[in-house]
């Protein structure tokens, strides 16, 4: 057996190590999570989106806004929010 072999050999043996590790990985994850379903008048807090300049705000600001009750359930994690004033706001897919 050359060197050339043994290093090919050794490279595919670390190939299909990470990918086993990988695939472990997202088993795991896939164990943890939990989904959830929420139902009409249910109230929940809408995460807000990233954007540039909410980068200045700190990290201890606020990630959510809310809460809102949910006022109509369209289909599978697609809902009509209202806010606690009444206002009624666009749905929302999660």
């Amino acid at each position: 057996m050359t060197n050339l072999d043994f290093l090919e050999e050794t490279r595919l043996t670390v190939v299909v190590k990470n990918e086993v590790h990988r695939l472990k990985a997202i088993q795991y994850h896939n164990v943890k999570i939990k989904n959830k379903k929420f139902k009409f008048r249910d109230l929940i807090l809408k995460k807000l989106k990233a954007t540039s300049n909410q980068g200045s705000r700190g990290m201890l600001a606020s990630k959510c806004d809310g809460p809102f009750k949910i006022i109509r359930v369209v289909k599978a994690n697609t809902y009509h929010l209202q806010n606690m004033k009444g206002k009624t706001l666009p749905h929302l897919a999660f």
